[in-house]
């Protein structure tokens, strides 16, 4: 009886975690009508950041997924220190690494949410009694709730075309993910729904 009541408490709790897996999305993005392409393929990443593990992060994940997709991309930190990352010094990679887009990101905010999960009562088989026969008695084990803190945190990502006589931004957006603290892999899950929305926007090739 207690190894029942032990995995019905163990699939009890697993179910009640379902939903706190890490999620990213864009909730909000806005693309120039000005716009007709061609899509990019040699970009710079930058990552506008005083943390140096965050930068170096976000553009790692950016640059090594698309490559994976074919295309060009050069992490900034590469070749701008991270004390030395403004728009003067950018301007200047741009024009000297023949890049036909940059795409720029950068920690707009981090929020919390509280939300209160309710108890629920499970049915816990009970079996070796009378009446076994036909299947045994149910018992109830009874989980009592709690409340539980969401973290969101908030990346605006801007794309600009830099190989016309005056750049512009052509796309920009902005991405939500639901704590990122329970993934080892934020950045990459940032990177991959960042490309793959580029990619539907028509500013990164499709089908790679």
């Amino acid at each position: 009886m207690k190894s029942v009541r032990y995995v019905a408490l163990i699939v009890a709790a697993a179910v009640a975690l379902t939903g706190c897996a890490t999620t990213s999305e864009f909730v909000n993005m806005w693309k120039s009508p000005n716009w007709a392409g061609p899509a990019l393929t040699n970009v710079l990443i930058v990552f506008a950041s005083k943390d140096t593990l965050h930068r170096r992060g976000y553009e790692d994940a950016m640059a090594l997924q698309l490559r994976a997709k074919g295309l060009k991309a050069v992490q900034s930190y590469t070749v701008l220190p991270d004390d030395r990352i403004d728009k003067e010094a950018i301007a200047r990679l741009v024009k000297e690494g023949g890049y036909d887009g940059v795409i720029a990101a950068r920690l707009s905010g981090v929020s919390q949410e509280q939300n209160y999960v309710p108890g629920y009562v499970s049915a816990v088989p009970y079996y070796g009694g009378w009446g076994g026969w036909y299947g045994g008695w149910y018992g109830a084990v009874y989980e009592p709730g709690y409340m539980t803190t969401t973290t969101i945190a908030r990346v605006e990502t801007q794309v600009w075309q830099v190989n016309v006589t005056e750049p512009a931004m052509i796309w920009t957006g902005m991405s939500e993910t639901v704590d990122p603290q329970q993934t080892k892999n934020v950045a990459g899950e940032i990177a991959e729904v960042t490309i793959e929305t580029l990619q539907k926007a028509g500013v990164l090739p499709a089908g790679k």
